[in-house]
């Protein structure tokens, strides 16, 4: 099982080409990421293994202790999504932050406007349920323009600009 989307331990995904050169510019490009309680839960909290190489902040109304993995830690913010923000823009330093579990949490985010670009990775992988990306993003709903268009076997790259 597997294919090039599957996560490897220590932040290799199992991508070649188009694929892997769209994730090398992501992961340069951000120092600090943020997720949904869901998305947490649903991969365990990336358990034992080292999710990305800088820290990832949950959004969720639970709260628990910061765990550390290898670069990785996982520090979880009680009170919103703009504390989030603030604590991922401070570790990212003079580099972005990866919003990117959940699409509960990123439409919060779209609708409080403070999205600057987003990129949609599109896997022909049918899941029969799910949130819908687009849904709920506040009235009226964000500007999105697209100003990349990537594609290999395995995936369509699309970057938008937000506003």
């Amino acid at each position: 099982m597997g294919g090039p989307w599957t996560y490897e331990s220590g932040h290799s995904f199992n991508a070649t080409g188009t694929d892997r050169a769209v994730l090398d510019e992501l992961f340069s490009a951000v120092c600090a990421g943020i997720v949904g309680r869901r998305m947490y839960d649903v991969v365990d909290g990336w358990g034992e293994e080292q999710a990305l190489p800088f820290p990832i902040f949950v959004v969720t109304s639970r709260p628990a202790d910061k765990r550390v993995v290898g670069k990785s830690s996982y520090t979880v913010v009680t009170d919103g999504i703009q504390s989030a923000l603030r604590q991922a823009r401070a570790a990212a330093g003079d580099k972005g932050v990866s919003i990117g579990g959940g699409a509960r949490v990123i439409q919060r985010y779209l609708a409080a406007g403070v999205v600057d670009d987003m990129q949609v990775h599109l896997a022909p992988v049918l899941l029969g349920k799910g949130t819908r990306l687009f849904d709920d993003l506040g009235s009226p709903p964000p500007r999105i323009t697209p100003i990349d268009v990537r594609w290999s076997e395995d995936a369509t790259h699309v970057r938008y600009q937000v506003g």
